[in-house]
Protein backbone atom coordinates (compact mmCIF):
# COMPACT_ATOMS: atom_id res chain seq x y z
CA UNK A 1 0.00 0.00 0.00
CA UNK A 2 1.28 3.30 -0.88
CA UNK A 3 1.81 5.97 1.50
CA UNK A 4 3.88 9.45 1.91
CA UNK A 5 7.23 9.03 3.86
CA UNK A 6 9.77 11.91 4.35
CA UNK A 7 12.98 11.37 2.61
CA UNK A 8 16.07 13.07 4.04
CA UNK A 9 18.47 14.11 1.26
CA UNK A 10 22.10 15.27 1.46
CA UNK A 11 22.82 18.96 1.52
CA UNK A 12 21.40 20.40 -1.65
CA UNK A 13 20.64 17.08 -3.32
CA UNK A 14 16.89 17.56 -3.10
CA UNK A 15 15.90 18.37 -6.88
CA UNK A 16 18.71 15.56 -8.07
CA UNK A 17 16.56 13.30 -5.89
CA UNK A 18 13.34 14.18 -6.95
CA UNK A 19 14.41 13.46 -10.67
CA UNK A 20 16.33 10.84 -10.20
CA UNK A 21 13.50 9.10 -8.33
CA UNK A 22 10.25 10.58 -10.69
CA UNK A 23 12.73 9.58 -13.97
CA UNK A 24 13.54 5.75 -12.69
CA UNK A 25 10.32 5.13 -10.79
CA UNK A 26 7.59 6.04 -12.47
CA UNK A 27 4.87 4.78 -10.63
CA UNK A 28 5.74 6.36 -7.09
CA UNK A 29 4.49 10.29 -6.43
CA UNK A 30 7.59 12.63 -5.43
CA UNK A 31 6.77 15.75 -4.58
CA UNK A 32 9.37 18.29 -3.10
CA UNK A 33 7.65 21.67 -2.22
CA UNK A 34 9.47 24.60 -3.77
CA UNK A 35 9.86 28.42 -2.60
CA UNK A 36 11.17 31.34 -3.98
CA UNK A 37 13.86 33.28 -1.99
CA UNK A 38 16.04 35.75 -4.03
CA UNK A 39 14.57 35.04 -7.43
CA UNK A 40 16.06 31.56 -7.19
CA UNK A 41 14.01 28.23 -6.66
CA UNK A 42 14.48 26.77 -3.92
CA UNK A 43 13.41 23.61 -1.37
CA UNK A 44 10.73 24.75 1.00
CA UNK A 45 12.52 22.24 3.56
CA UNK A 46 16.44 22.08 3.14
CA UNK A 47 17.27 17.98 2.66
CA UNK A 48 13.97 16.79 2.35
CA UNK A 49 11.70 15.74 0.47
CA UNK A 50 8.10 13.51 0.27
CA UNK A 51 7.46 10.06 -1.50
CA UNK A 52 4.41 8.24 -1.84
CA UNK A 53 5.63 4.39 -1.80
CA UNK A 54 5.01 0.83 -1.02
CA UNK A 55 7.00 0.60 1.82
CA UNK A 56 7.40 -3.15 1.31
CA UNK A 57 8.46 -2.80 -2.43
CA UNK A 58 10.85 0.34 -2.74
CA UNK A 59 12.09 1.07 0.56
CA UNK A 60 15.77 -0.20 -0.14
CA UNK A 61 15.93 1.18 -3.31
CA UNK A 62 14.52 4.93 -2.22
CA UNK A 63 17.18 4.82 0.39
CA UNK A 64 20.27 3.53 -1.85
CA UNK A 65 19.09 6.10 -4.37
CA UNK A 66 22.26 8.26 -4.93
CA UNK A 67 21.75 11.83 -3.07
CA UNK A 68 19.51 10.54 -0.57
CA UNK A 69 20.85 10.42 3.09
CA UNK A 70 18.14 8.36 4.90
CA UNK A 71 14.54 7.56 5.25
CA UNK A 72 12.55 9.53 8.16
CA UNK A 73 11.97 6.67 10.72
CA UNK A 74 11.56 6.51 14.55
CA UNK A 75 12.38 3.33 16.92
CA UNK A 76 13.61 1.27 13.51
CA UNK A 77 10.46 2.16 11.50
CA UNK A 78 9.99 4.56 8.54
CA UNK A 79 7.34 7.13 9.89
CA UNK A 80 4.33 7.58 7.42
CA UNK A 81 3.79 11.31 6.74
CA UNK A 82 -0.58 11.82 6.61
CA UNK A 83 -1.89 13.13 2.88
CA UNK A 84 -3.59 16.06 5.53
CA UNK A 85 0.04 17.40 5.94
CA UNK A 86 1.29 17.03 1.94
CA UNK A 87 -2.94 18.45 1.15
CA UNK A 88 -1.75 21.74 3.46
CA UNK A 89 1.45 22.50 2.09
CA UNK A 90 0.10 22.17 -1.78
CA UNK A 91 -3.18 24.56 -0.39
CA UNK A 92 -0.67 26.98 -0.19
CA UNK A 93 1.27 27.21 -3.72
CA UNK A 94 0.95 29.01 -6.58
CA UNK A 95 2.25 27.86 -9.38
CA UNK A 96 4.26 25.46 -8.38
CA UNK A 97 5.67 27.63 -5.51
CA UNK A 98 4.98 28.00 -2.14
CA UNK A 99 3.66 30.98 -0.58
CA UNK A 100 4.47 32.34 2.67
CA UNK A 101 1.90 34.07 4.06
CA UNK A 102 3.36 36.84 6.12
CA UNK A 103 1.74 38.73 9.03
CA UNK A 104 2.88 42.16 7.51
CA UNK A 105 3.50 43.71 10.66
CA UNK A 106 0.37 41.85 12.98
CA UNK A 107 2.07 39.71 15.17
CA UNK A 108 5.34 41.06 17.45
CA UNK A 109 7.29 39.63 19.43
CA UNK A 110 5.49 38.65 22.90
CA UNK A 111 2.25 38.59 21.52
CA UNK A 112 0.14 35.45 22.79
CA UNK A 113 -0.68 33.03 19.61
CA UNK A 114 -2.97 30.50 19.04
CA UNK A 115 -2.85 27.23 16.36
CA UNK A 116 -5.99 27.55 14.30
CA UNK A 117 -6.06 24.95 11.83
CA UNK A 118 -3.63 21.54 11.37
CA UNK A 119 -1.78 19.29 13.38
CA UNK A 120 -1.25 21.09 16.07
CA UNK A 121 -4.25 22.73 16.23
CA UNK A 122 -5.48 24.48 19.72
CA UNK A 123 -2.01 24.97 20.89
CA UNK A 124 -1.05 27.94 22.64
CA UNK A 125 2.50 30.11 22.83
CA UNK A 126 4.03 32.91 22.36
CA UNK A 127 4.68 34.32 18.93
CA UNK A 128 8.75 35.00 18.38
CA UNK A 129 9.65 35.88 14.83
CA UNK A 130 9.04 34.13 11.61
CA UNK A 131 10.99 31.28 10.68
CA UNK A 132 14.38 29.90 9.29
CA UNK A 133 14.40 27.02 7.34
CA UNK A 134 15.52 24.78 10.33
CA UNK A 135 12.76 26.16 11.97
CA UNK A 136 10.49 25.16 9.46
CA UNK A 137 11.75 21.31 9.45
CA UNK A 138 11.31 21.19 12.87
CA UNK A 139 7.76 21.95 12.95
CA UNK A 140 7.08 19.67 10.14
CA UNK A 141 9.01 16.88 12.04
CA UNK A 142 7.19 17.81 15.11
CA UNK A 143 3.65 17.64 13.38
CA UNK A 144 4.40 14.37 12.02
CA UNK A 145 5.64 13.00 15.09
CA UNK A 146 2.29 14.47 16.99
CA UNK A 147 -0.12 12.89 14.50
CA UNK A 148 1.74 9.53 14.83
CA UNK A 149 1.73 9.44 18.45
CA UNK A 150 -2.18 10.17 18.03
CA UNK A 151 -2.26 7.11 15.87
CA UNK A 152 -0.91 4.80 18.61
CA UNK A 153 -3.03 5.86 21.19
CA UNK A 154 -6.32 3.88 21.90
CA UNK A 155 -8.83 4.56 24.55
CA UNK A 156 -9.31 2.18 27.46
CA UNK A 157 -12.82 1.55 28.71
Amino acid sequence: MKEWYLIITKPQKEFFVEKALKENLKDLEVYCPKRLKKGKLKSFFPNYLFVKFDKDKYFHTIKYTMGVKSIFMVDGEPIKVPEEIIKKIRENEENGVVKIRRHSGLLKKGDRVRIEEGALEGIEGIFHSELKDSERIRILVSSILVITQKEKISKIG
